[in-house]
């Protein structure tokens, strides 16, 4: 199943494919892009990319864990080696652009600094988040959550999947049980749905798995009629995501995205996500997550500024997602030449 020691075959592609999903679905968000948005709700996006993201981010952890590893220190340098550096180039440069273009009061102010130690998931939470930013608290999650993983493995030894189980479960059943008892509308329960920890976790323990070489992986993901139910469940979810019960959209999400994972890096792929275009679309995602919303809100103010959108379509709605697309494409592989992978190789260096 697994090929190289240090590379699952796919996932890049699969990381992707979920991030330029959300892409277009924030062109539709007038928040973002209030030009021609509203022409694409129309349109199903698949729903589940940000489970997907999560559950990979889970499952690369538990993958490369190290059970013996007491140096804390360099796990959290590698970690944010790999995150920091390109939030922080975007939370300067979103500063920076507001205040040249006199718009600073939109952005600084005292939800600032809940951005600036990154734990944008409570303004998120408590819906008073800053427009520019409020899409790094996919960032904040991640970050929670590798601080508290590589202390789980130091703690727990070689019962890490045991421990990476127990904490999906039971942060599910307590977000199951806070939606019960207090209503889908307190923070603690917008928080456990929002952060979907019990999906990172459980990405976590199928890491593992998957590390250990696990017979039952290797029949699961050789079975293409599997695979094809799951991405079909995925790519249709647009249109009955809502049929799922809330408290547990989420991990049903993560099921299907564990099992589109496995056929991916089976011996006998339904469709193969590897080499060329999908290998540099994954590359760069983390960048294109990142940087995209401040080129929608660019490109929207722009088109308002000068009447260059009059007629508002489909065409028009496809037209202004394609072109902020390509910008992103760009200034993503931009950032991670030159940016990204020199700032990581600083910061994470012994």
């Amino acid at each position: 199943m697994v090929s190289d020691r240090n590379y699952l075959t796919g996932l890049d592609g699969l990381r992707g494919i979920a991030i330029f999903i959300l892409v277009i679905g924030h062109c539709a968000q007038v928040d973002f892009i209030n030009i021609g948005g509203e022409a694409l709700k129309g349109i199903p996006m698949p729903d589940g990319c940000l489970t997907v993201l999560f559950v990979l981010s889970g499952l690369l952890a538990g993958y490369f864990h190290d059970n013996n590893a007491s140096d804390i220190l360099l796990y959290y340098k590698k970690r944010a080696g790999r995150v920091l550096p390109v939030y922080y180039l975007y939370l300067m440069a979103v500063l920076f652009l507001y205040w040249m273009f006199g718009h600073a009061l939109e952005v600084f102010n005292s939800t600032l600094w809940y951005y600036v130690f990154p734990m944008g998931i409570v303004p998120f939470c408590m819906s008073n988040g800053i427009t520019p930013l409020v899409h790094l608290w996919f960032v904040a999650v991640v970050v929670l959550f590798y601080l508290i993983f590589p202390w789980l493995c130091n703690m727990s030894g070689n019962k890490i999947k045991q421990i990476s189980l127990s904490f999906a479960l039971v942060l599910c059943v307590l977000k199951l049980l806070l939606y019960l008892t207090a209503g889908k509308n307190t923070f603690a329960y917008r928080f456990l749905g929002a952060s979907q920890l019990d999906c990172m976790f459980f990405g976590a323990f199928l890491g593992i798995l998957i590390r250990e070489n696990i017979d039952l992986l290797h029949r699961i993901g050789d079975q293409r009629w599997l695979s094809l139910i799951a991405w079909a469940f995925f790519l249709l979810s647009g249109l009955y995501a809502h049929l799922v019960p809330a408290p547990i959209r989420n991990e049903f999400f993560a099921i299907i995205t564990a099992v589109m994972v496995l056929g991916l890096i089976s011996n006998k792929p339904l469709i193969k996500l590897e080499h060329g275009v999908w290998h540099f679309l994954g590359k760069i995602s983390y960048s294109v997550y990142v940087l995209h919303v401040i080129i929608l809100i660019g490109t929207s103010y722009v088109c308002n500024h000068f009447g260059i959108i009059k007629d508002v379509s489909v065409l028009s709605s496809l037209t202004i997602y394609s072109f902020c697309l390509g910008i992103s494409i760009i200034v993503a592989w931009l950032c991670n030449t030159f940016f990204e992978k020199p700032m990581y190789k600083i910061i994470s260096t012994k």
